[in-house]
């Protein structure tokens, strides 16, 4: 049983979206903290990054591949560490 009751685990549906809780989309990995915008309307997800970092990110951006970082490695590189 997952962290919000379903038996099914990752992957079950909360309410009529896609529990993405535990996935992995590059270096981020989806945490069961969860919610929906009203403007624009979307789901966004906690995402913990392997540098450590937090951030929120839309989900369907991460399942369409668009995301796959939380950004500090673009920012490392520009500033040349």
């Amino acid at each position: 049983m997952d962290w919000a009751g379903n038996s099914e685990g990752y992957g079950a549906m909360i309410g009529r979206r896609e529990d993405l809780s535990g996935r992995v989309f590059g270096n981020l990995t989806v945490l069961p903290n969860y919610r929906h915008l009203q403007r624009p309307a979307r789901a966004v997800w906690l995402t913990v990054c392997t540098c450590g970092a937090r951030t929120w990110k839309a989900a369907d951006n991460l399942k369409r591949g668009y995301i796959k970082s939380c950004g500090n490695e673009h920012r490392w590189r520009a500033d040349g560490d």
